[in-house]
C-alpha cells in the first residue's frame, strides 16, 4: 500500500497523510497538526496503519549540508555519524548556490514543504 498522499487512520485514532518510505521507515504527515511523524515497523490492517516506533518532527523541515549532500532532520537522526561537520542551512540558500533539478536536489526524496 504505497498510495502517497492518501489519508489513512493511524493506530492512535488520528488521521495521517501517507508519505514516502525513507531508509528504514515511512513518513506520515498529521492531517490536522501538519507535523511530520517518522515511523518504523509500519503495517496496514483493516485500513489502519500501525507502527512499532515513531518520532514526531515539526511541520517545517530542517536542512543540513554535509559535504555536497543536503539532508533533512529525519535523515540526520537516522544516521548520527552524518552530524559531524554538518551545517544547518536554509533550503533557499542551498538552492541559490548549487545546481538543483526539479526545484530540489536529487540526493534524497522529499515531500514539498
Amino acid at each position: 500500500m504505497d498510495d502517497i498522499g492518501r489519508c489513512v487512520c493511524g493506530m492512535d485514532g488520528q488521521k495521517y497523510i501517507l508519505g514516502l518510505c525513507i531508509l528504514s521507515g515511512r513518513l506520515l504527515i498529521h492531517a490536522d497538526k501538519k507535523t511530520r511523524l517518522f515511523v518504523e515497523g509500519s503495517s496496514f490492517s483493516d485500513g489502519v496503519i500501525s507502527w512499532r516506533s515513531g518520532r514526531e518532527y515539526p511541520e517545517k523541515c530542517q536542512h543540513f549540508l554535509t559535504g555536497s549532500a543536503l539532508l533533512t532532520d529525519i535523515e540526520m537522526d537516522l544516521c548520527p555519524q552524518w552530524r559531524e561537520g554538518a551545517v544547518a542551512v536554509k533550503k533557499e540558500d542551498f538552492e541559490s548556490t548549487h545546481e538543483v533539478w526539479n526545484g530540489w536536489n536529487t540526493l534524497t526524496p522529499h515531500i514539498s514543504q
